[in-house]
């Protein structure tokens, strides 16, 4: 099984053509000194949110995991790119487990810096893990 943060890897690099750098986050928040080329998208796993197991005989339960993707660009190109963004991820299914489809579940200015945007959206997928 490969890794979900591989997956969003792989789907991103086939489907954002608009963006130059799609590589893992080495960040969470907005750096004056980026020095990657733009348009980019930085993708990261953000958080894991379980339920309990709603059975007596079994344990099957649910897992969200939410990817954040950083979008950093010029500030007239955001709206462009937002939504290429959402239409890569929205309804994405991830292999492996037992996984729902990517939705989308916010997204926010994080800065603006001159003319370039720090952008997030994050997106939330359910897995289902069980073990008798």
């Amino acid at each position: 099984m490969t890794a979900l943060i591989d997956q969003v890897h792989t789907h991103l690099t086939a489907n954002l053509p608009s963006f130059t750098t799609k590589e893992k986050a080495w960040t969470a928040k907005p750096v004056e000194d980026f020095d990657a080329e733009t348009p980019a998208a930085l993708y990261y796993l953000s958080g894991v949110v379980s339920e309990p197991s709603q059975f007596d005989t079994e344990v099957i339960q649910a897992s969200e995991s939410t990817i954040t993707v950083l979008i950093v660009c010029e500030v007239d190109s955001l709206d462009t790119l937002c939504n290429e963004l959402l239409t890569a991820m929205v309804g994405f299914e991830p292999v492996g487990v037992s996984y729902d489809v990517f939705e989308h579940i916010s997204g926010q200015s994080l800065d603006i810096n001159g003319d370039i945007v720090w952008w997030s959206d994050s997106f939330a997928v359910t897995s289902y893990r069980s073990q008798a």
